[in-house]
């Protein structure tokens, strides 16, 4: 399997340098590069195979971050940032995986700069903010961003014990 992983990335790393003038310019991977990318799924090294992905030791992911590198820095960089999402999905449910990780060739994007927050709701979380930096969001289908979850001290504190509050009926005005 590594060898097979070496290849794709060395076929990557010389596509990147053909390219390296439209990516310098643009600032950004060249579109040609970004195809080659989803196409090469080296962006689900990460995921389990039962997920359609590589389910790579770090040593070999290492080593495909390493030829990437070596030819443009920032298509190493897409595939870290895409592989973190795939680290944290060993935590959701499975029909979310399924749901996220549905097609092999989506690219993710994440920001580790928690800048945003969540306040939970009857249905769920609203989540608001600004993310300044989320390197390929705009080749992402899905994007994860961390947040600050927010809660009442009651509210944590019931969760805590295995509690559910109710709001309290206020009376009319």
């Amino acid at each position: 399997m590594r060898d097979g992983l070496t290849s794709k990335a060395t076929e990557l790393a010389s596509l990147a340098w053909a390219r390296r003038g439209e990516t310098e310019q643009d600032r950004r991977l060249a579109p040609p590069l970004v195809e080659a990318l989803a196409a090469s799924r080296l962006c689900r090294l990460l995921l389990p195979g039962s997920l359609e992905g590589a389910g790579v030791t770090p040593p070999a992911f290492l080593d495909v971050l390493a030829i990437l590198s070596a030819s443009e820095a920032s298509l190493s960089w897409m595939v870290w940032n895409n592989a973190l999402p795939c680290l944290l999905a060993r935590y959701l449910q499975r029909s979310a995986r399924a749901e996220i990780f549905a097609d092999p060739g989506w690219l993710y994007a994440s920001s580790t700069r928690p800048s945003g927050r969540a306040v939970r709701e009857e249905h769920g979380y609203r989540v608001s903010g600004r993310w300044a930096l989320v390197s390929g969001c705009e080749h992402a289908e899905w994007i994860a961003q961390y947040v600050f979850y927010l809660r009442t001290t009651a509210q944590a504190l019931a969760e805590a014990i295995g509690l559910t509050l109710e709001e309290p009926e206020l009376p009319a005005p």
